[in-house]
């Protein structure tokens, strides 16, 4: 079998690459890095370039744990990716681009190119081999735009099926304080987080939506939170 080279033990770098998602009017630093340069629109930051990692973090956990390249030339190439939310100056404001697939600008589209970028870093052969897989880790608002990415993704027939459909390499998807069932502030502020945030709306009919269309499946084991 034609084994992608990280499993072959390639030194100093994770057996599958992992992409960590922040959450909402956040950026890749809450990670616990050291961003490359402090310029939110420079293309380092939009790119999610660290030059180091803080003690304790879990990108310094990661790099201890698998024995990771964490060198200043070499950090942004073992393995560990950030994603760093696009957004733009509105009357001096910086806001976030929406989380809607049909939006003009769209975090979950620019998540999707993201995910390619890794996977295109990972190996030129991705399309072609099935073994070769990304791992999604998301806080909070993370996880509803990896959301948004796969139900857009399935309603938009323009995108390539098969393993060269970059969301078909997803192998795990981790998600820290994501509201999937959605939560009393929301509720209390519907009508603000709509109008803000449209691809929430999607989200909800996705929710109510049948099943049997999913690009991608998954068990949802929740019994932790009935104990």
């Amino acid at each position: 079998m034609d084994f992608p080279p990280y499993y072959l033990g390639e030194l100093g770098k994770l057996p599958r690459p992992v992409l960590l998602i922040h959450g909402i009017e956040s950026d890749f630093k809450v990670w616990g890095v050291q961003a490359k340069s402090e310029s939110r629109d420079s293309a380092d930051f939009k790119n999610g370039l660290v030059k180091s990692y803080d003690l304790g973090s879990l990108p310094d956990l990661l790099a201890a744990s698998y024995g990771l390249n964490t060198d200043p030339e070499k950090i942004n190439e073992n393995g560990i990716y950030f994603y760093q939310a696009p957004s733009r100056k509105i009357d001096g404001k910086r806001q976030e681009d929406s989380l809607s697939w049909n939006a003009d600008n769209s975090q979950s589209k620019y998540l999707y190119d993201k995910i390619k970028y890794v996977l295109d870093n990972y190996s030129e052969k991705w399309k072609e081999n099935e073994m070769y897989k990304i791992d999604l880790v998301a806080h909070s608002q993370g996880g509803l735009i990896i959301r948004e990415m796969l139900r857009g993704l399935r309603a938009d027939g323009s995108y390539q099926q098969g393993l060269e459909n970059a969301a078909n390499h997803i192998n795990r998807v981790i998600t820290v304080n994501t509201p999937h069932f959605g939560s009393s502030l929301a509720i209390d502020n519907a009508n603000e987080i709509v109008e803000k945030y449209p691809g929430v709306t999607l989200i909800i009919e996705d929710l109510d939506s049948p099943k049997d269309h999913l690009l991608v499946e998954a068990d949802l084991n929740t019994s932790f939170w009935e104990k």
